[in-house]
């Protein structure tokens, strides 16, 4: 089964759901990385707590600093701007034997601020238990509203085999979020959120009182806004591609070819060609092609739309799983059964790790 995208009208076409469209350029932000690849995070800030930064956080509750290390009191919070892309890492250093050490129950948050999606974070639970003594969970939280009230859903959850964390990263990634101690994935998770980008991260003790002897930031920058010109240029795009979708679901592959070529075009000049929109279009073209059988024009465009998501959204993406199932698709249509079978499997091993 192959996986179109069909965009910008967050309709599903053969499983595959991909989030409205942010006005903003992310070629202009990864502009001077598109000669070397994969785009590079620059550090935000790094914070050692040596001496008394608290005046560069916003604050809620008792937050108390003693030299290298400081301490959030049940319930406190404290949050930083980053004014990042849609790529954002934080990495957290815990005081004495870790967070978790000790048998108090403790719960804290680690979250992204983001515009254009409701907030998500990671959130570290342990808890007492009667067999083992204590219990641990990391879990993906999508925080959002229902009937004006807050909710929280739990996106993955993984049980946490240490008792004790020492130093762990956070990254966030057009939706893909991955949880690091050392070098080992401790929760690897993806929530819809599209090209939102992150603003801020905060941190809140939930409970128990935690502390920090480190935190780190590093992000993509901040994309500039689209032009007005960049504007009306995607809107159009937008209403194109409902045309397109409605020619393919008709049967109308030849037309929807076209429309498919003027979409291209249009995203092309809206975004550059460093933007998964892009990388979408040239999937939703190539579904076209396939569907008309010609499968030599199809195989370029899957083949540069898998180079794009692999170089902005990393390996372990689901659109980038997605991409390769696409591609073997188009393969196994072309009787390559050996390549087709490797690019499935590959495809099925990172949807497996990322959503369970």
């Amino acid at each position: 089964m192959k996986d179109f995208d069909m965009l910008r009208t967050c309709t599903m076409i053969r499983g595959v759901v991909v989030a409205c469209c942010c006005l903003v350029s992310f070629a202009a932000a990864q502009e001077t990385e598109k000669t070397t690849g994969e785009p590079k995070l620059q550090p935000v800030f790094n914070d050692d707590f040596q001496t008394d930064t608290r005046g560069e956080y916003k604050i809620a509750g008792d937050v108390t600093w003693e030299t290298g290390t400081l301490t959030l009191g049940k319930g406190a919070s404290i949050q930083r701007e980053l004014n990042a892309g849609a790529w954002a890492k934080l990495e957290l250093a815990f005081a004495g034997d870790g967070w978790g050490s000790g048998d108090e129950q403790q719960e804290l948050q680690i979250r992204f601020l983001l515009d254009g999606a409701t907030d998500c974070y990671v959130r570290l639970r342990k808890s007492p238990d009667e067999k083992d003594g204590q219990s641990g969970s990391v879990a993906l939280v999508d925080a959002g509203e229902q009937d004006g009230k807050p909710i929280a859903r739990v996106i993955r959850e993984m049980p946490l085999a240490k008792s004790a964390l020492r130093r762990i990263s956070v990254e966030y990634r057009y939706g893909l979020v991955t949880v690091t101690e050392v070098q080992s994935v401790i929760l690897a998770a993806h929530i819809k959120n599209g090209v939102a980008t992150v603003i801020g991260s905060k941190m809140h003790a939930a409970d128990g009182s935690p502390q920090l002897d480190a935190w780190m930031a590093a992000r993509l920058p901040a994309p500039r806004p689209l032009t007005e010109e960049q504007q009306r240029l995607a809107s159009e795009a937008t209403t194109a591609n409902e045309k397109l979708l409605a020619l393919y679901q008709q049967g109308k592959f030849a037309e929807a070819a076209a429309v498919g070529e003027r979409v291209l075009e249009l995203r092309k000049q809206a975004f550059g060609e460093e933007h998964p929109d892009y990388a979408s279009s040239l999937n939703n073209l190539a579904a076209q092609y396939e569907s008309m059988g010609e499968l030599a024009r199809a195989k370029p465009l899957l083949l540069q739309a898998r180079d794009i998501y692999k170089r902005v959204l990393g390996e372990e993406h689901p659109d980038y799983a997605s991409s390769l199932n696409n591609l073997a698709g188009l393969q196994e249509s072309m009787t390559e059964y050996a390549r087709a079978e490797q690019l499935f499997l590959q495809s099925r091993d990172i949807r497996k790790k990322v959503l369970g």
